[in-house]
């Protein structure tokens, strides 16, 4: 009987140690989930602030290509000027040529 108790306690205290090791084995499981999430968070923040990044850049360009295209239109206009003051330079220079 008394081999048979000794028995039994060992093999409760192995039982012990076994469930002893599965929790803590649980709680590292459980931290590294813990610590994957905030990393998953950090992540999720970083997207965030590069999506509104290349939003904020996208208004940028969409503003720098209106201005370029005011230029263009303002610099067409002013060769157009040009273009008429030469032509009417030239006839008044014929005009006063006769």
């Amino acid at each position: 009987l008394k081999e048979r108790v000794l028995s039994a306690v060992s093999e409760v205290d192995r039982i012990s140690d076994i469930i002893t090791t599965f929790q803590e084995d649980i709680n590292s499981i459980r931290a590294n989930f813990e610590h994957t999430k905030k990393l998953s968070d950090t992540v999720g923040d970083a997207i965030n602030n590069l999506s509104s990044a290349i939003e904020e850049q996208s208004q940028v360009l969409s503003d720098i290509s209106a201005r370029i295209t005011m230029v263009s239109n303002t610099i067409e206009e002013t060769h157009k000027v040009f273009s008429t003051v030469t032509r009417v330079n030239a006839k008044v220079s014929n005009i006063i040529k006769f």
